[in-house]
């Protein structure tokens, strides 16, 4: 990696998304329609945690005839669920290429360019700068655990190596992202409190889990609608 020289632009960058509340999944469904995106109902239906399907109120309809069942919390996991038995090679959802978030596209890919980053730690810059607002707070994997927590998992890989990629991620984040704030502190100063080591590890836990190669200008990129799917799939297909 190139000397790097500490220098701002001027350029106006996209307003930063960093931020703790999770937008409701029927503002997610409405954001999505708005870009272009869209999905077969007939085959398909998006829930946030156990919610039964929707009836016309928006609210989970108890099947066995009981009563409505409650809304669910804001921060409940969100998924997809097949509605009926779907044909092979069915097209359930069409994503336009301009809705994906990836270090290409990010408000922050003047920025990356400039500092020479790239593959997966670009991504994950370009997500703690604007991340998708229908992701949940974090994946729930050993390295968020706590010590107590991974103290049952003593004598086994596991332990060992989520104690080693805490400490990886931490490196990572100091050597090459925690300088940028005085680098470019135009762009990056409103996000100070924002801009740690923690959100760096939920960024990454985001992109291991969910990140999709897109096409050799977007790379890996986080996919919307497809992040609900929360699969890792060896093949995308984008349209537009």
């Amino acid at each position: 990696m190139g000397k790097k020289q500490q220098h701002d632009t001027d350029a106006t960058p996209q307003r930063p998304a960093i931020r703790g509340d999770r937008s409701s999944l029927e503002d997610f469904k409405g954001w999505m329609a708005k870009a272009g995106i869209t999905w077969d109902t007939s085959l398909i239906q998006l829930r946030a945690g156990d919610q039964s399907p929707n009836d016309a109120s928006g609210h989970g309809v108890d099947m066995n005839g009981v009563g409505a069942v409650p809304p669910v919390q804001g921060d409940a996991p969100w998924a997809v669920f097949a509605v009926s038995d779907i044909p092979e090679g069915r097209v359930l959802a069409t994503i336009p290429r301009h809705t994906v978030l990836s270090a290409a596209n990010s408000g922050l890919a003047d920025v990356l360019a400039l500092e020479q980053l790239g593959g997966g730690l670009a991504l994950v810059a370009a997500v703690m700068y604007g991340y998708l607002s229908s992701l949940p707070p974090l994946e729930y994997l050993p390295v968020f655990w706590s010590e107590e927590e991974l103290q049952r998992l003593e004598g086994t890989d596991v332990g060992g190596r989520a104690k080693a990629d805490r400490e990886a991620m931490a490196a990572d984040f100091e050597a090459e992202l925690a300088p940028l704030l005085f680098r470019y502190p135009k762009r990056l100063g409103p996000l100070t409190h924002g801009w740690n080591v923690g959100a760096f590890m939920r960024a990454a836990s985001w992109v291991a889990s969910r990140a999709f190669y897109v096409d050799e200008h977007h790379g890996d990129a986080l996919v919307p609608l497809a992040d609900v799917f929360n699969h890792k799939a060896a093949r995308v297909d984008l349209r537009g």
